[in-house]
C-alpha cells in the first residue's frame, strides 16, 4: 500500500533501508536497550 511506495521513494532517493533516518533521530535521543 502506500508504506511500500513510501519505502520505495526512500529506497530511490539513495538510502538502502527506511531504518536509515530513524538511525539519525536515535543517534540524538537516548536509545533504549531494545534498539542496540
Amino acid at each position: 500500500g502506500a508504506f511500500a511506495e513510501q519505502v520505495e521513494a526512500i529506497q530511490q532517493s539513495g538510502a538502502r533501508s527506511s531504518l536509515q533516518p530513524i538511525a539519525r533521530v536515535e543517534r540524538s535521543q537516548p536509545v533504549p536497550l531494545s534498539y542496540s
